[in-house]
């Protein structure tokens, strides 16, 4: 008994390390998620959890909210934030990600789902109008922001709102630059729209998080 214990033991073990061999950045990454999830909780105050009037400073033809409901406070606020009501911090965290996210795609373009996922929707584009990070071939607007949408957080190193654990730059940007690329949308619209997207994924976040979890999502 004592030797099949033995042996079984040492047989599981050969088989963690057999997995930490094969996957080390894997394992590494966990433990990191793991540990920035308990550093967060225990020393930060995640952006989107403050005051927006703290990030942005309102425009004065904000209209009056009292009587609107939480997500239309959001929406009209949102709605009137331009470039020059926003910090020179926020702007600068902003572009960070921006690079963040893009040395992301370039990452991913050629990875495995992303390559499959192009097989699968090229044929179904409907123009050749918006660009493929990373890549000679073009589609419509809508299949471009999903290819490079898969392609940046194929590895999930986009950055992270701790405390939802939102990974919000990927979807946004992507959105954002599939549009602006048709639309001839200037730098800073780009960074104002970036900074509003990623904005309100953080408050949703911060609103349902993490009791959405134990309600069923």
């Amino acid at each position: 008994m004592r030797n099949g214990r033995r042996d079984g033991g040492a047989q599981r073990s050969k088989s963690i390390n057999s997995l930490l061999g094969l996957y080390p950045c894997l394992y590494i990454r966990k433990v990191g998620e793991i540990f920035l999830l308990w550093w967060g909780t225990q020393n930060m105050t995640p952006l989107g959890s403050a005051d927006p009037l703290q990030i942005i400073t309102p425009p004065p033809k904000l209209p009056s909210l009292c009587m609107a409901t939480e997500t239309e406070q959001l929406c009209s606020f949102l709605s009137y934030v331009s470039y020059e009501d926003i910090s020179s911090s926020v702007i600068d965290h902003a572009k960070a990600s921006i690079l963040n996210a893009l040395g992301c795609a370039l990452g991913g373009a050629s990875a495995s789902p992303a390559v499959k996922a192009r097989k699968a929707m090229r044929s179904l584009s409907s123009a050749k109008t918006s660009t493929i990070i990373a890549r000679p071939e073009r589609t419509d607007i809508q299949t471009a922001a999903l290819l490079n949408g898969i392609a940046l957080t194929n590895a999930d190193y986009d950055d992270t709102h701790l405390r939802t654990v939102i990974h919000p730059s990927g979807a946004v940007l992507c959105a954002i630059l599939a549009w602006g690329e048709i639309h001839k949308l200037s730098g800073r619209e780009i960074l104002v729209a970036f900074i509003v997207g990623v904005e309100a994924q953080l408050r949703v976040g911060n609103s349902i998080s993490p009791g959405h979890y134990t309600n069923g999502w």
